[in-house]
């Protein structure tokens, strides 16, 4: 793990993060904008500042749709592009050589009431080890990953830095995106045990983030 504060004048190595360093960014104001995007949409669709205590207003189902309510607003929020371009710029990149998805994000309940949540205009449950290239991601796919409430420590998304160079035999490729969109098969998985001990998950506060590589367990 490389703990840093964004600047001015802060660039991103790429060939660290593919090479298997996890990075922290901290008080990052160009991500700290696309997440108050991200939190207005929730906040006007819940009708509620409180996003940690959505569980206590609602049923699942109620979570759910308004949810998806909320991700449609974020997918039609026409501001995105000039923030996200922003952002890169502001990483030492040039927009126009970089492909990006859009941003979007998941919502857990607490796991005493269940482990499903909801990540885009699906559900989601709390993901095993895995790596995203199993799901067709490039290999060369950097991620951002950050919360819009804070997060302590272990209590948010684990990377197992000691797989990086590591095979892990898995289900991937048996995976078909058109199978899986109606329902007709699961998410790949690993078929090894997989050594849970000693994660990278450092504590993240809002404008933080983590950037890892794609293909990081």
């Amino acid at each position: 793990l490389v703990d840093t504060t964004h600047d001015d004048h802060y660039v991103l190595d790429r060939s660290q993060i593919l090479g298997g360093q996890v990075l922290a960014v901290r008080s990052f104001k160009q991500l700290n904008l696309i997440i108050d995007n991200i939190r207005n949409a929730l906040v006007d669709t819940f009708n509620s500042s409180d996003l940690s205590s959505l569980h206590l207003s609602c049923d699942s189902d109620t979570l759910k749709q308004s949810a998806i309510q909320a991700n449609n607003r974020l997918r039609d929020d026409a501001a995105i592009p000039s923030l996200v371009c922003d952002l890169l710029r502001h990483l030492g990149m040039d927009p126009q050589h970089v492909l990006w998805e859009w941003p979007s994000f998941r919502i857990f309940l607490p796991s005493s009431l269940s482990n499903v949540g909801t990540y885009r205009n699906g559900t989601t449950t709390l993901l095993k080890p895995h790596r995203d290239t199993w799901y067709g991601s490039p290999q060369h796919q950097i991620n951002f990953w950050g919360p819009v409430v804070d997060l302590p420590e272990n209590q948010t998304l684990r990377v197992f830095p000691q797989y990086h160079l590591k095979s892990v035999d898995n289900t991937s490729a048996g995976r078909d995106s058109w199978a899986h969109n109606i329902g007709l098969s699961l998410n790949p998985s690993a078929r090894q045990n997989v050594d849970m001990s000693n994660p990278v998950a450092p504590p993240l506060s809002v404008g933080d983030c983590i950037a890892f590589a794609g293909h990081s367990l």
